[in-house]
């Protein structure tokens, strides 16, 4: 059975001084691609209230195997405060957000 590689866009944002969207193409480890993408930009260890919201558009599926991987390397980065959700599709361009430090 042949696995098919998705390649989704994440915009990471913690709506004050770090605002990016990332490319996953499954070519490369997701952790190894968001932690290039972040960089030292944010202080991991204050990352604690992540919210990473995926959107069901129409014209690209998600499986739940590339939801785990995307949630399982966002864990690697910041440890386990990450709550995720599948919500409707929006305008957003990207197929996913990951909002850092969120606070309800």
């Amino acid at each position: 059975m042949e696995r098919t590689m998705h390649r989704l866009i994440i915009h990471i944002t913690d709506n004050d001084k770090f605002d990016k969207l990332v490319e996953l193409d499954g070519l490369q480890p997701y952790a190894e691609a968001l932690h290039n993408a972040i960089g030292d930009t944010t202080n991991r260890t204050a990352c604690r209230n992540n919210r990473l919201l995926f959107f069901d558009k129409n014209d690209k599926a998600l499986d739940f195997e590339t939801i785990y991987r995307i949630c399982g390397a966002i864990q690697i980065l910041f440890g386990d405060g990450l709550v995720w959700d599948i919500v409707e599709d929006t305008d957003e361009q990207a197929d996913a957000s990951l909002l850092l430090n969120y606070k309800q």
